[in-house]
């Protein structure tokens, strides 16, 4: 509940800011890339950022002689994919003949997943226009994760495959990942005119992707944080 208040209210500041200025609203539209990079990594896993979507309506409010504060809010396209292999020991039950025996053995694990999130990013970045043409921008950012998925594919191949049949299993994720998400931007701005700039940033969550215990669920006990890492590609054009 307190989470919710709280996107409520960056919104309602959002419009508020925006009352106070005259022509100062502009359109976002862009580009990302990156994805949820682990605390800890092994080297059985692997991970890969995809490209993803962003735009949006950005309200920029002058606070001091070279400073500006940029209030945006923008449909944000995430996605990324992942996997792990993991192998060990154990032992099976079979029948030979009339006999049941148990067989060492050893299973590899194979588990691949992608993640597809849309989200509304709240930003709230201070640029600092050190010059007419180039800005340096820092803030933080909320973003509400709205609807995407979190498909896993799991297969569990034991021995060579000859004794018994692959187990393959698929689950979906997604209500574990965390619905709000805080963390920080940092970035330049490029202005080709008084109307229009680029923006190439990079932002990190504080707050980690997945909830507590989840991932520990699918990787043998082993909890292992994850947290939003993007770069930011974006154009502005300012009425």
């Amino acid at each position: 509940m307190k989470n919710k208040i709280a996107l409520l209210f960056s919104i309602l500041l959002l419009y508020t800011t925006a009352g106070f200025t005259q022509n100062q609203f502009g359109l976002n539209f862009g580009a990302n890339y990156g994805g949820a990079i682990p605390t800890e990594l092994d080297t059985a896993d692997y991970g890969s950022g995809l490209p993803g979507f962003v735009a949006g309506i950005e309200y920029r409010v002058p606070i001091a002689e070279k400073f500006t504060l940029h209030a945006g809010l923008l449909y944000n396209l995430r996605q990324f994919k992942y996997g792990t292999t993991q192998k060990k020991d154990t032992v099976v039950d079979v029948q030979i003949g009339n006999t049941n025996a148990s067989v060492p053995t050893y299973y590899t694990a194979e588990i691949q997943g992608k993640v597809i999130s849309h989200q509304i990013d709240f930003r709230l970045p201070v640029h600092w226009n050190f010059n007419e043409k180039s800005a340096l921008l820092f803030g933080p950012y909320l973003s509400y994760v709205a609807g995407g998925s979190d498909k896993t594919d799991i297969n569990v191949q034991i021995g060579e495959g000859s004794i018994l049949d692959d187990v393959q299993e698929t689950r979906e994720g997604f209500n574990n990942i965390n619905p709000f998400e805080f963390g920080l931007l940092l970035g330049g701005t490029f202005h080709f005119s008084e109307k229009l700039s680029l923006n190439i940033e990079g932002v990190r969550a504080i707050t980690p992707f997945y909830e507590s215990g989840y991932y520990a669920s699918i990787n043998e006990g082993v909890e292992i944080k994850f947290y939003q890492t993007y770069v930011f590609v974006r154009f502005a054009y300012f009425f």
